[in-house]
């Protein structure tokens, strides 16, 4: 983590939530414990203040179409999809409230389950690969403008709006 931090003179510095199985959502002292050890040690090495996010970028699908399927995640098999979705966003209030130094929460996640809303939620997978990973196409994209939206714009004053790139689609590319 030394070496990282010294590698660069860095403005942003991003934590990702776990994404293991339903345990590792529930906040214990140890993982908090963790986290402010995280922080001592970054800020420790660091020669300039930085902003921290933190990524909320889980937003799992369907559990029961895994349960037949070749997937090798299957830790949420007691869930369904806003049962888990609503246990990553109680946690994610947990460590905002628990750690001042992040600036704001990054929600991939939410901005896929919002997607999974829209008449572009045309998967069995919910816009994912397998249920668990972003499909390679339109919701790998609406992660990637739902960073640059809430890091870079504010940093930079430059917006999506107006951009000129548009997604396609063809073909399983979409999806695999």
């Amino acid at each position: 983590l030394e070496d990282i931090c010294k590698s660069a003179s860095w403005d942003i510095i991003t934590f990702q939530e776990y994404s293991g199985n339903w345990h590792a959502w529930q906040w214990p002292d140890t993982e908090k414990g963790y986290f402010a050890k995280m922080f001592d040690n970054i800020n420790a090495c660091l020669t300039k203040p930085v902003t921290y996010y933190y990524l909320l970028t889980q937003a799992f699908y369907d559990m029961d179409k895994l349960r037949g399927a070749n997937a090798t995640h299957k830790t949420w098999e007691q869930h369904d999809t806003k049962a888990m979705f609503d246990v990553i966003a109680a946690n994610g209030r947990k460590v905002m409230a628990d750690f001042p130094a992040f600036k704001g929460i990054v929600s991939t996640g939410a901005a896929v389950e919002n997607l999974r809303t829209t008449n572009l939620m045309n998967s069995e997978w919910g816009l994912s690969r397998d249920g668990y990973h972003l499909d390679y196409g339109v919701s790998r994209c609406a992660a990637a403008c739902t960073f640059f939206e809430t890091v870079i714009t504010p940093l930079r004053n430059k917006k999506l709006d107006n951009n000129g790139f548009t997604f396609t689609y063809s073909g399983t590319d979409y999806f695999h």
